[in-house]
């Protein structure tokens, strides 16, 4: 008689489920695929939140740049989520040297914090401000490619 006291206390108050959050890259943040004809003073390419971007006259462009895509799915639908970007450094990855690139004022669109729908799913864009260092050393013909981390959190 035990047996169906139990399984009636599980129908009753089944265990809760938690669903897995995750963080999806839709699309990488990308500064382009360009050649910089000077670099004696700092030059910048800067992305704007509606996708398009402005470019000192120094860049010639190859490939456009882009604001980074990503989804956000797990959290139940009215979560307040609060976006962190971290980011480092541009190298040269050819090993051959030269000048770097920092990414400087970092956002997201929409701005603020996030709002999970009733889809449970919620997108966003990261975009940012490329900058040269000045140095007035020439760019070496080379694969330039930084990191940046993503950290979505529920807003406490």
């Amino acid at each position: 008689m035990k047996f169906p006291l139990a399984a009636f206390a599980l129908i009753l108050f089944p265990f809760p489920a938690f669903a897995q959050t995750s963080v999806i890259e839709n699309n990488p943040m990308t500064f382009g695929k360009v050649v910089m004809t000077d670099n004696n003073a700092q030059k910048q390419i800067e992305l704007h939140s509606n996708g398009t971007y402005t470019a000192d006259p120094a860049f010639i462009f190859f490939d456009d740049p882009g604001l980074g895509s990503y989804s956000v799915t797990g959290y139940a639908p009215g979560t307040e989520l609060e976006v962190t970007i971290a980011t480092n450094t541009l190298n040269p990855q050819g090993g051959g040297g030269g000048p770097t690139f920092s990414i400087i004022n970092t956002f997201t669109v929409p701005s603020g914090n996030l709002t999970v729908p009733g889809s449970g799913e919620v997108d966003f864009g990261v975009g940012g401000t490329l900058v040269s260092d000045g140095s007035g050393q020439g760019y070496f013909d080379d694969l330039y490619r930084a990191t940046y981390s993503v950290t979505v959190s529920p807003v406490p």
